[in-house]
């Protein structure tokens, strides 16, 4: 059994959060996307064999074990330019789209420093402006769509799958309103989803946005 790695020095701990430690990591990341995002050729995945990419991983990895190992910045370039290189080329002209495309830049520097903050918008005291920004986006969706305000109702989700979940509880909700308390048990021969009225609310709650 090996004995227990010593603690962490101080000095070790607070220079993981140094602010000009945090923006030469960030020069060096975006020095690399901006290259990735200027390559406008056609090109398509060359796909690596995994054996190979295990190797040049474990090649990039810090020998230290010991210690908490100092940064280094060109290893962490190295690492990144790994990562972009071996992705599929999603910004790429010739991309025909999968279960994912192109990320906006801009969009993607709000999730940086929404990574950064992590402020979870589940709450609103940690997330006040996202909650905000959610109802702007209801508002302006729906009014887009043309329904009349008040009669609408909308959450954000992370992908198709919960929101296609989210419609139908919602929908379950509707017809039956103590299931959540009471259970699937309570509801009788009534509970299951064979009625046309049941179907027509799942329908509309499915078409609307998610």
């Amino acid at each position: 059994m090996a004995p227990p790695l010593p603690p962490c020095p101080d000095g070790d701990f607070v220079a993981t959060f140094d602010p000009r430690l945090f923006r030469e990591s960030s020069e060096t990341a975006l020095a690399l996307l901006e290259e990735h995002l200027a390559d406008h050729s056609v090109r398509g995945l060359n796909l690596t064999d995994p054996a190979v990419l295990l190797r040049a991983a474990r090649a990039l990895m810090t020998t230290e074990s010991r210690h908490v190992a100092k940064f280094d910045a060109k290893r962490l370039g190295a690492i990144l330019d790994l990562y972009i290189r071996t992705g599929l080329p999603v910004h790429s002209p010739g991309y025909m789209g999968r279960q994912f495309s192109g990320v906006v830049p801009l969009a993607a520097i709000v999730d940086l420093v929404s990574s950064v903050v992590n402020q979870p918008s589940s709450f609103y005291e940690a997330g006040q402006l996202p909650n905000v920004a959610e109802r702007i986006m209801a508002e302006e969706l729906n009014r887009f769509i043309g329904w009349e305000p008040g009669t609408f109702g909308m959450v954000t989700t992370s992908g198709g799958s919960l929101a296609n979940l989210t419609a139908l509880l919602a929908a379950r909700n509707q017809h039956f309103p103590s299931y959540w308390a009471r259970g699937a048990a309570a509801q009788g021969a009534g509970a299951g989803p064979r009625s046309q009225s049941v179907r027509r609310c799942t329908t509309a709650w499915s078409g609307r946005p998610g």
